[in-house]
């Protein structure tokens, strides 16, 4: 009965928000009815769109919404999204597994940017926390499911995040969140100055709580984020940096998870037409990333260059051509692995390496008519390390009718081999190569004024699967996964005071990382994952919002399931313009969530605390 829950729960809120009756809408209303229909993004071909007409799958949540349903960071909301499990490790990490995959860095393999920055670096297999930027000041989340790698290149392999802070008003908040959780932090947006130029700045920290690592451990947390960016015309300068400290308190015995991690960036960029159907523009950043944990520590920087062109000069066609540089070097890193059970650790140590990428891609989106649109593209990468490869993608998208949407695509996503990987063995591995994801999707979108539904069916094969060789402190691409399942999600404003979302997704894989001769079913997987929000505007000042999200049973001793319930009150208007007060309780059912990563010949479980209490103080304009 319990399996199915779920989607007998998914059906009837579709069905019952569907047949809802909404109020006569106000202009004002009616805008915001149709904003479920308007969401643009850039996301998926570099050229802004409505998200339904995009090839490929997009999600976009915004940091309001995401703020009045108890939300706290990037990383909880990936959980709305559909065939996303947010999941941290034993130090209490944020990461995520998509589509029944788990991969044990790197987010999941996903990539992570932050206002289309990179401030991760995952050739060392690190891009988590920031994830961990708090919801208040951000605007919204993009989210591709599935590769990206034509446009985004390496590691956009089973999926990318785009965080996307605060562009306009002023912002100030602080956070009680129990357990001595005290966080805060500010968001101040000009806009117009002096000849033109606008600016914002955004800054936030957390300081000194009981970190959210695996039980029965204890530790302190220090987290802390900002960006200044400033603005004119086509030319934007901007610089960012994230950091997290853990140190722990135990007096229990096991492996310490004190350690500290942190990552800052700066890029410029310059956008113009070169004519009325050429717009080119022009990047460059410099990325400086380090980290240190009991058994290994990095220390890195990363330039990158690259232009973009978009040419619609010929009918019917909008062309986008990109060429890009990446210089990344390794200052000093270690890392410190078993390599038998019962055997000393194999330690690791670099200085001074170097790895040079270049990158191609082109891309046409074609219109074969006034409802049919076709696009298709392909990424050259040549790497001066490992060798070079082509990424392809293939999509179409069918506008049926105003309401009803049908896409279709096939797409790559690549990853190179981390430093760890590639120099397992204390010098580098010659024979490593990359790791593929070759993903088909098919997708329905229907859409109406105040009502959105998708459906998704997705089939991934994952190849040259990076793994370690037991015993010999090096790595192979002898490996090999695949995942297929549906991906349900609707959403439905009803009247003006209540915004109803639901999301659903099951999925089967097979993988052979743990043991080459056998297909199993990875002990990770959880098969259902489903969820439901509402928004409900109580009173002219007050709104309710109430989430519930569910993770199915694995497949493995202890793997049972778990609920999460969150609610959430908002006052707004409070005694004085723009002054705010947000209380709620996270994991109402005090429910124990436990976190499962498949690691070479084992599989670990991480349990987190249960029910919490937060409130919260907020002023803007």
């Amino acid at each position: 009965m319990r399996n199915l829950f779920p989607p007998v729960l998914f059906l009837a809120a579709s069905l019952a928000t569907g047949s809802a009756v909404a109020q006569e809408a106000t202009s004002s209303e009616e805008a915001q009815l149709l904003a479920i229909l308007s969401e643009e993004t850039a996301i998926a071909t570099k050229t802004r769109m409505n998200s339904d007409f995009v090839p490929g799958i997009v999600t976009v949540l915004h940091g309001d919404e995401l703020e009045a349903l108890g939300v706290e960071t990037a990383w909880e909301a990936l959980s709305l999204v559909p065939g996303m499990m947010a999941v941290r490790d034993n130090p209490g990490l944020p990461s995520v597994f998509v589509r029944g995959l788990d991969f044990p860095f790197n987010s999941g393999n996903v990539k992570v940017l932050v206002n289309s920055i990179p401030l991760s670096r995952e050739s060392a297999g690190i891009n988590g926390i920031a994830l961990f930027i708090p919801v208040q000041l951000i605007d919204r989340i993009e989210v591709i499911r599935g590769p990206g790698s034509v446009l985004y290149g390496d590691f956009a392999f089973m999926g990318l995040v785009n965080i996307v802070t605060r562009q306009e008003g002023q912002r100030a908040y602080v956070r009680e969140g129990g357990d001595k959780a005290l966080s805060g932090g500010v968001a101040l947006t000009f806009q117009d100055l002096k000849e033109g130029w606008n600016a914002s700045l955004l800054a936030s920290g957390l300081l000194d709580n009981t970190a959210p690592v695996s039980s029965p451990r204890e530790a302190k947390e220090k987290r802390g984020f900002g960006a200044v960016s400033i603005q004119k015309g086509g030319f934007s300068f901007t610089a960012e940096g994230v950091s997290r400290r853990v140190d722990d308190q135990s007096v229990e015995p096991g492996q310490p998870l004190s350690g500290g991690q942190g990552h800052w960036a700066v890029e410029g960029r310059y956008g113009r037409d070169l004519a009325p159907s050429l717009h080119v523009e022009a990047r460059a950043s410099f990325l400086h990333n380090r980290f240190d944990t009991q058994i290994s520590d990095f220390k890195g920087d990363v330039i990158s260059t690259g232009v973009d062109a978009k040419w619609t000069g010929w009918r019917d066609h909008a062309l986008l051509f990109s060429v890009d540089y990446t210089g990344s070097r390794i200052s000093e890193a270690g890392f410190t692995y078993a390599v038998m059970p019962g055997q000393p650790p194999l330690t690791l140590a670099l200085f001074a390496q170097n790895r040079d990428a270049f990158g191609l891609t082109l891309q046409d989106t074609f219109d074969v008519s006034s409802k049919v649109a076709i696009t298709a593209g392909a990424r050259f990468d040549r790497y001066s390390d490992i060798g070079s490869r082509v990424t392809p993608r293939l999509a179409v998208v069918w506008r049926v009718t105003d309401e009803h949407i049908v896409k279709a695509q096939y797409a790559e996503g690549f990853r190179a081999p981390t430093f760890f990987e590639e120099y397992g063995s204390g010098r580098r591995d010659p024979d490593l190569d990359f790791e593929v994801n070759q993903t088909a999707e098919a997708s329905y979108a229907f859409r109406r004024p105040d009502t959105a539904a998708r459906a998704t069916l997705f089939f991934s094969r994952i190849h040259d699967m990076i793994f370690p060789v037991m015993g010999l402190g090096r790595f192979d691409n002898g490996h090999k996964a695949q995942a297929w399942g549906v991906e349900l999600e609707a959403e439905r404003q009803i009247g003006e005071r209540v915004k109803v979302t639901a999301q659903y997704s099951w999925v089967d894989s097979e993988d052979n990382r743990n043991f080459p001769r056998v297909t199993q079913t990875p002990p990770s997987r959880a098969p259902s994952l489903a969820g439901a929000s509402v928004l409900v505007r109580a009173l002219s000042r007050t709104l309710v919002g109430a989430r519930w999200s569910l993770v199915g049973r694995r497949n493995v001793p202890n793997g049972d399931g778990f609920n999460l319930v969150d609610f959430t009150v908002t006052q707004n208007e409070l005694f004085v313009p723009g002054l705010q007060l947000r209380a709620g309780v996270k994991n109402v059912l005090d429910d124990a969530p436990r976190y499962l990563f498949t690691l070479p010949n084992l599989n670990d479980f991480y349990q987190f605390p249960g029910r919490t209490y937060f409130v919260q103080l907020a002023w803007g304009r």
